[in-house]
C-alpha cells in the first residue's frame, strides 16, 4: 500500500513549521508513520493565492495527489477584506480545491491571534473576527467523525 499523502499549504507558519521540523529530525531517523507531507509555506500568503500553493505542491515529482490537505490562511486577508469577504472567498477556494481532489479531505488550520497588526489596527477587534472565522470555518472543514 502507497504511504498517504498530506499537503500543508499556507503562509508564513507553514514554512517556518517546515523548516523547523527539518531542525528537529534526525539523520536516518526511522518513522513509524506511513506518511508522505509536503510542506507549501510561502510569507505573506492570503487565500487568493491558495491555487499557487496547490501548483507548488504538485511541482515535486514522484508525489501522488494529498489523501489530506491542511490549509493555513486567512491570517493575511482578515484586516483587508474583513471576516465576511473573507469567508466567501475562503468557500470559494475551498470548493474548487474539492473539485480538483475529489477524493481528498480537507482540513482548515485555525487562524491564530496576534499581539500586533499594523498602526491603526486594534488587535483586538481584529481578534474577535478570528475567533468567529475559525468557528464557521469549523463548520465548513468539521474534520474526521
Amino acid at each position: 500500500m502507497a504511504p498517504r499523502v498530506v499537503w500543508v499549504l499556507g503562509h508564513s507558519f507553514v514554512r517556518r513549521a517546515a523548516y523547523r521540523l527539518q531542525q528537529l529530525r534526525k539523520p536516518n531517523s526511522a518513522t513509524s508513520l506511513d506518511v508522505a507531507f509536503r510542506w507549501c509555506g510561502v510569507g505573506g500568503k492570503g487565500i487568493k493565492q491558495l491555487q499557487q500553493l496547490v501548483d507548488l505542491a504538485r511541482g515535486c515529482p514522484g508525489l501522488q495527489s494529498p489523501d489530506l490537505i491542511i490549509i493555513h490562511l486567512g491570517g493575511n486577508d482578515l484586516v483587508h477584506l474583513g471576516r465576511k469577504a473573507l469567508r466567501e472567498a475562503i468557500f470559494l477556494e475551498i470548493t474548487k480545491l474539492a473539485k480538483q481532489f475529489p477524493n481528498a479531505a480537507i482540513a482548515w488550520s485555525h487562524m491564530v491571534p496576534r499581539k500586533r497588526l499594523g498602526p491603526g489596527i486594534k488587535p483586538r477587534t481584529i481578534n474577535v473576527s478570528v475567533r468567529r472565522l475559525n468557528a464557521e470555518m469549523s463548520k465548513l472543514c468539521p474534520g474526521p467523525t
